[in-house]
């Protein structure tokens, strides 16, 4: 990948440089969870996703870019952190959009069905909607 301080490189977005950081960092922190992936919008409104991975072959070892267009539900979780949401609320209001009942979710997240009626209390009171499917309606017409 070309460099951006070079004299003479093609500049590339800025958001590559993002998710080759992103590889470098994920190749050096065993564990860390900060996968190689950038969301970013295009000028147009569309939300791409932008995926870093390394290449070995002849040539040497290389940066490979993939962007694909982001699905609504690659896109909840940034929605759900503009909203203020804490994790526990986040992690509440995702399995909603999968369509899980209360009962799963209990299962799932090992808390009680009360408390999760108390997460999605909070997240629909910050999302500004009554029920889980305005919260889904809400959040995933958010993606053009």
């Amino acid at each position: 990948m070309a460099n951006p301080n070079s004299s003479g490189a093609t500049e590339l977005p800025l958001a590559v440089y993002a998710a080759a950081a992103r590889l470098n960092r994920f190749e050096q922190l065993p564990g860390t969870s900060a996968a190689p992936t950038v969301r970013v919008r295009t000028r147009a409104g569309r939300w791409l996703m932008i995926h870093a991975a390394r290449l070995d072959g002849p040539g040497g070892r290389q940066t490979g870019i993939v962007f694909e267009p982001a699905s609504p539900t690659q896109l909840s979780s940034l929605f759900l952190s503009a909203y203020g949401l804490t994790p526990a609320q986040q992690r509440v209001a995702t399995l909603v959009l999968h369509g899980h009942s209360t009962r799963q979710i209990v299962g799932k997240l090992h808390i009680s069905a009360s408390t999760v009626q108390e997460h999605l209390t909070a997240v629909f009171d910050k999302v500004g909607v009554r029920s889980r499917r305005e919260l889904a309606a809400t959040l995933l017409a958010k993606s053009p």
